[in-house]
């Protein structure tokens, strides 16, 4: 365990009571707080769950913001063929 996690355990352990058979013993932490510990340590860990985090919401938020409908066509398709277009203002990377 990191230098970190042992302070914060000593933190959370209450002052022992004088006559008190536990005296100086320091509490454990569940496997999950040590992984969540271990996890926030990490940088890069979480700056990539915040970006995971970012991408879900703005996939749930998709059909607030979306422009079009699933089945609905960008461009209108009676002049001519719909596919292997240019970009455009409509289709910014083309179809």
């Amino acid at each position: 365990m990191t230098e970190l996690a042992i302070q914060e355990i000593l933190l959370d352990t209450p002052n022992p009571v004088p006559g008190d058979e536990t005296a100086g013993l320091t509490t454990s932490i569940s496997p999950k707080r040590q992984a969540y510990l271990r996890f926030r340590q990490h940088k890069a860990a979480v700056v990539s769950a915040v970006v995971v985090a970012i991408m879900i919401i703005a996939v749930v938020l998709t059909p607030l913001t979306a422009r079009y409908g699933v089945n609905k066509a960008v461009i209108d398709i009676n002049n001519g063929k719909n596919q292997f277009l240019s970009p455009r203002k409509v289709a910014w990377f083309g179809t």
